[in-house]
């Protein structure tokens, strides 16, 4: 799974998939104004040789997209900051229009507390 973008790639595509998401990435934040701009996620910690161990089979490909979505729903997703819910940018603008302000089960608490198992992730209002 990328870090970045969340989508799911084997072990193999995923090695060329990062550098360009990452410049997708960059291309799309520079198009917004300077203090909208959002710096790259960061790697998970390990992730290279992460990747490179599950090419190979010497890693857990399981832990490796875990610690691929969590980093994904912690960096690359933002928080609500009615509900805690976590959407892309673009869906958080949308989100907000009929967001109640109640706190969904599982969520990512406004605060950027850490995700409970079932957490919502949907970029969907």
């Amino acid at each position: 799974m990328c870090y970045i973008c969340g989508r799911e790639f084997g072990t193999q595509s995923l090695e060329i998939h990062i550098p360009q998401c990452i410049k997708k990435w960059d291309k799309v934040e520079a198009l917004k104004a300077p203090g909208d701009r959002r710096k790259c996620p960061d790697p998970p910690q390990n992730f290279d040789a992460m990747l490179k161990g599950a090419a190979d089979g010497s890693y857990d490909v399981d832990k490796m997209n875990v610690a691929a979505f969590d980093n994904y729903n912690t960096k690359a997703l933002v928080p609500c900051d009615g509900c805690g819910r976590t959407f892309l940018p673009d869906s958080l603008l949308r989100h907000k229009k009929g967001c109640k302000g109640v706190p969904a089960r599982g969520a990512v608490a406004a605060s950027g507390g850490d995700t409970a198992v079932g957490a919502s992730t949907s970029s969907l209002p």
